[in-house]
């Protein structure tokens, strides 16, 4: 008999959800995930573009200490140095390059040392020298010290490489790297 009691008690106690309680659940359930990824997709895009930022500065940086070991490439020391062509015509990329010619310029596919990627959804927005927009741009640093060029002009202020978020506008979605004509690289 006291079985039969337990039934009967925990039958009237326990009634379940309804079919607009399970629903609304859900909903609010949607809504939270939904934030969620957007709010990771928008925080990983700034995680890009730091990243961005940080390798275009590394690989000036590399690019100048080849200069100034005076490394070889393909046996000989380039005699215009070693340097980066940036351009917005190629916005994904960039090319580090030895000028083994002596022009100061990227001009000739084999001098190409590497083609460097930006992370996905980054892109080379545009490219300043002296505050004027200017595309392509050589930055070249020439053994010893090293002197640096950009554009074929030792004497020429600096020059700022804008990256971008695709999709999104500055300054809130872009980084600059700035280069000066005494090698000085700086981001910001």
């Amino acid at each position: 008999m006291p079985f039969e009691n337990l039934l009967r008690f925990s039958n009237k106690s326990f009634r379940g959800f309804t079919l607009i309680e399970t629903l609304i659940v859900i909903f609010i359930i949607s809504l939270f995930s939904a934030a969620g990824v957007l709010g990771y997709t928008g925080y990983r895009q700034k995680a890009n573009l730091r990243i961005a930022a940080q390798q275009v500065y590394s690989d000036i940086r590399d690019t100048q200490n080849l200069a100034l070991a005076t490394v070889r490439h393909n046996g000989d020391i380039p005699s215009g140095g070693y340097g980066l062509r940036f351009t917005t015509a190629d916005s994904a990329s960039y090319i580090i390059f030895a000028d083994d010619d002596g022009n100061y310029e990227y001009d000739a596919p084999d001098e190409k040392i590497e083609k460097k990627d930006l992370p996905s959804g980054i892109e080379i927005s545009e490219i300043k020298i002296s505050g004027i927009a200017t595309s392509p741009v050589d930055i070249v640093f020439f053994p010893p010290k090293p002197t640096v060029y950009i554009n074929q002009n030792s004497a020429t202020s600096p020059s700022t490489i804008t990256l971008k978020i695709k999709g999104e506008s500055c300054p809130e979605g872009c980084k600059n790297v700035i280069v000066n004509n005494v090698g000085v690289v700086e981001t910001n």
